[in-house]
């Protein structure tokens, strides 16, 4: 069974005051651009993690556009995996 968005979001919950996780892999999860807005809000706030996957995910445009808001103000995180996610011209420009 995947996660989809809705476990994306409550992960993203979490992540927000997380302290010690500091890789999330959630490739070919379901997670489309609800569940990537909650991920990028979340890594604007968390100082731990480092690697985040999210291949194989359809996030589309608008999700690609929540996780670059999110790195915008990140601190910690270092490696982002996001091929195979729809994110398309618009997508990859944000990002």
């Amino acid at each position: 069974e995947s996660v989809g968005d809705g476990g994306a979001i409550k992960l993203a919950a979490a992540l927000a005051g997380n302290t010690k996780l500091q890789l999330v892999d959630l490739w070919h999860n379901g997670v489309g651009a609800a569940g990537a807005k909650a991920l990028g809000a979340a890594i604007a706030k968390n100082t731990v993690l480092k690697r985040l996957y999210l291949n194989e995910n359809p996030l589309g445009a608008e999700g690609a556009k929540g996780i670059a808001a999110g790195l915008a103000k990140a601190r910690g995180l270092r490696h982002l995996w996001l091929t195979r996610t729809n994110a398309g011209d618009e997508g990859a420009a944000a990002l």
